[in-house]
């Protein structure tokens, strides 16, 4: 909206009174309250006039406060229109953001749109905003963007924070962002390789990486000596630091926890490396990240040449997936066993071990791959009901019409109504 006064599109919010002002000569443009001009006489609107839609005048304060420009604005306000009736019910303000994260995407490409949630002055409520986005968008805001666009927007943002983490004081001239990337990109491209990037969110990943960077670098700082010598493993304690990634999470939108579960992951990964350096005595964790030059000239790639070790993938697998892989090997040594127990034709020591429920289960025609993924308890379960109907029933197959309203050799015995009455 151009100004009367002057031409100009540059708008402003006046914080006295939250009217939008032009930005060159200081116009009011729109009012809670005004309305128009004429003959020097102003005309005021009442609450329930409705000769101005409220949902728009919330939507060009909104857009105002962000600095969207004009054209934009007439793009959101569209959008608006078009999707009234699927918008969220009286979340002017939620509406309003949803559909600028929506139209302001490009005019902002290193933003998410939890960062226009944070940007707003006022308390938002989420799921508003992303019902908003979903409903002019059709589909749901991807709360990351590309590695590429976000790795320096996200280490520039979080290098001051860093800085004052480790040197609350001053900062040595050589402790620079430049050197906190060039570590990041080759621990990131490791990372990708082994399979700790999959599933992550960017930003934490990238604060997790540029933390364990910065520790590198604050080990190559001196440290002021004192009286009397001491020893190598005294000095390195001094270097251990304990991250407070709570300072991190205003602008990463993640828990401290998650970023510190990155953090043990890619420390991890660094100390499984260190310690197939055979000329390198590593017992602790911590001490690994003295090493990181000595873990990256050996284990990372450089200019298309394969690198001279590689560690193996089975070490960052997820956990729950190493438990199931453990519980399947011990499944398949006891499948293994009962199979030779049949063979020989003998019994095992213990009558209630899962063994001799596989044995009945492989003796009733199951074959293992039926019941591999099965529970330990199920296993007994089955092989108990098994059991019982070898027992009490004259062919286990038999198929019984449990609606025949007669009595039948295919009905329970006395026999068998006598155990479940004890």
């Amino acid at each position: 909206m151009a100004c009367p006064n002057c031409g100009e599109c540059q708008q402003c919010i006046n914080e006295l009174d939250s009217s939008i002002v032009c930005g060159s000569c200081g116009t009011v443009l729109d009012d809670p309250d005004l309305v128009s001009y004429d003959d020097n006489v102003v005309h005021r609107k009442g609450r329930n006039d409705a000769s101005i839609p409220t949902e728009s005048l919330w939507f060009q304060r909104a857009a105002t406060y962000y600095g969207l420009p004009a054209e934009y604005i007439e793009a959101g306000k569209n959008l608006y229109k078009k999707h009234r009736l699927e918008l969220p019910k009286l979340a002017y303000n939620e509406i309003s953001v949803g559909i600028i994260c929506y139209v302001g995407r490009d005019l902002k490409p290193t933003w998410q749109y939890e960062d226009f949630i944070a940007a707003f002055p006022y308390p938002l409520h989420k799921p508003s905003v992303i019902k908003t986005f979903v409903c002019v968008s059709g589909a749901l805001p991807s709360s990351e963007a590309k590695l590429s666009n976000q790795f320096d927007y996200a280490t520039d943002q979080i290098y001051g924070i860093i800085k004052k983490e480790l040197y609350p004081r001053k900062a040595p001239k050589t402790f620079t962002s430049e050197k906190i990337k060039t570590y990041c990109k080759k621990l990131l491209s490791l990372g990708e390789k082994y399979g700790l990037n999959a599933g992550k969110k960017i930003r934490p990943l990238i604060t997790a990486v540029a933390c364990l960077s910065a520790l590198h670098l604050q080990t190559k700082q001196p440290i002021r000596r004192v009286r009397g010598s001491k020893r190598v493993g005294e000095i390195k304690k001094e270097y251990y630091f304990n991250w407070k990634f709570n300072r991190f999470s205003c602008f990463v939108f993640a828990s401290p926890r998650y970023i510190q579960d990155t953090y043990n992951a890619y420390y991890q990964m660094i100390y499984q490396g260190v310690k197939r350096l055979a000329w390198i005595k590593c017992d602790n964790v911590k001490d690994s990240i003295f090493y990181l030059d000595d873990f990256l000239d050996f284990f990372l790639a450089t200019d298309n040449q394969k690198p001279k070790m590689e560690l193996d993938s089975i070490l960052f697998w997820p956990s729950s997936f190493m438990k199931s892989l453990a519980r399947s090997e011990i499944l398949e040594g006891y499948i293994n066993e009962a199979k030779q127990h049949i063979t020989l034709k003998t019994n095992p020591e213990d009558p209630f071990s899962l063994v001799d429920s596989i044995i009945t289960l492989l003796k009733a025609g199951y074959d293992e791959k039926e019941f591999i993924e099965w529970t330990p308890g199920y296993m007994r379960s089955f092989s108990n009901m098994l059991i019982f109907r070898n027992a009490y029933m004259s062919d286990i197959q038999t198929n019984r019409n449990l609606d025949n309203p007669s009595v039948n050799s295919n009905d329970m015995s006395n026999e068998e109504i006598n155990v479940y009455l004890v």
